[in-house]
Parts: C-alpha cells; sequence; structure tokens
C-alpha cells in the first residue's frame, strides 16, 4: 500500500492519538491526562459513562487484541515514513473522548516518535508537509521572509527530542505576540 500511495501522491493523517484514545478508551492514562481541566466537567462524565459501557463490553483477551491492533498501526506508519508516503499530524480532537484540543496535538507527536518516526520528520509533517499539501508553500511553513509570520517559539532543539516540541516559550499569530506568561494566564482562564 505504501508504494501505491507514493505513487499516487495519496497522503496520510494517522490521527494516532484519536484511535488510541477511542479504541484503547480503557487505559488508564487517558483518565489521568492533566489537561483535562480544561474540559467542561459535564463533558468528562459523559466520556467516563461511554468509557465505562466500553470497557464492560471487552473481554481481557480483547482488550489485549486492541493494543496489539495499536501497535501494528504504529508499525504500518513507520513504514509509510520509511517509503517516503507524505503525511500530515492531526488528532481530530474536536468532541473526540479523552482529547484536549491543542494538547492532543503534542500527544499525536508522541505517538509518532513511538512509531520510530524521528522529531524531524514530525516536525516536518506539522509545517512544510502541511504548507505542501494546502499548496501554500509559498507563504506558511518554513520561517522566511516574506511569508505569514504564524510561529510556535520553542525554548529547547524540536530535532533532538519530540518532547521539546512542547517547550513553547512564545507563540506568534498574525503579528500579535504571546509570551509563555501570557499563555499561561490564558490556560489558566480556560480551566473548569
Amino acid at each position: 500500500a505504501a508504494q501505491v500511495y507514493v505513487k499516487n501522491g495519496t497522503w496520510q493523517v494517522p490521527t494516532f492519538i484519536r484511535l488510541k484514545t477511542s479504541m484503547l478508551a480503557f487505559q488508564e492514562e487517558h483518565k489521568n491526562n492533566p489537561n483535562l481541566k480544561y474540559i467542561d466537567p459535564e463533558e468528562l462524565e459523559a466520556w467516563q459513562e461511554v468509557t465505562t459501557d466500553y470497557e464492560e463490553s471487552l473481554t481481557e483477551k480483547e482488550k489485549e487484541f486492541l493494543i496489539q491492533v495499536y501497535q501494528k498501526q504504529l508499525e504500518m506508519v513507520k513504514l509509510y515514513d520509511e517509503q517516503g508516503v507524505k503525511m500530515l499530524t492531526g488528532s481530530d480532537a474536536v468532541t473526540a473522548g479523552w482529547l484536549v484540543p491543542g494538547f492532543s496535538l503534542h500527544q499525536e507527536f508522541e505517538e509518532f516518535a513511538s512509531a520510530g518516526i524521528s522529531p524531524l520528520h514530525i516536525l516536518r509533517m506539522a509545517t512544510i508537509n502541511a504548507a505542501e499539501y494546502l499548496e501554500l508553500e509559498q507563504e506558511i511553513g518554513t520561517v522566511e521572509k516574506g511569508k505569514k509570520a504564524n510561529l510556535v517559539l520553542l525554548s529547547k532543539n524540536p530535532l533532538e527530542s519530540v518532547e521539546n516540541m512542547s517547550s513553547i516559550s512564545g507563540v506568534m499569530i498574525n503579528g500579535h505576540y504571546s509570551s509563555e506568561d501570557d499563555i499561561q494566564v490564558m490556560l489558566k482562564d480556560l480551566e473548569y
């Protein structure tokens, strides 16, 4: 399939974190996400009810099988990367259980890394590849004179570790700069 995708110019957006939080919703890590404080408690309660019903419908053997299927998804996307399939990052976070918009994209980066994909390739999926897919390479995707200055500024090198993509020290959007402190104030206001 990878070679067919390359030949046909077919793009892939694996949305690992969406797959993981739905298929493997029974794993405790989803309920312990510290960013759930940004989700309405009533929404969290609904997510928990759906997850409880789902978990109760599965045997331990079925849960283990689903974990293996998810692992195969990671392996398949690693193969896509090695074969040159064009990919983008995405999390399908809107209205999806156990996903917090914004933060879920960083979880997606971590899932790509756990599949064995390099930080450079993950960074490209979120920047240059997105611009290419949208046919906006002349406007966005890289830091160059004449391009839109919508930037996420990091305090650590994202090429050294995918975790460094979460070391946000500032954001520039449409010429407006928000410092790390500004971002923390905004996030505090979003907590429930």
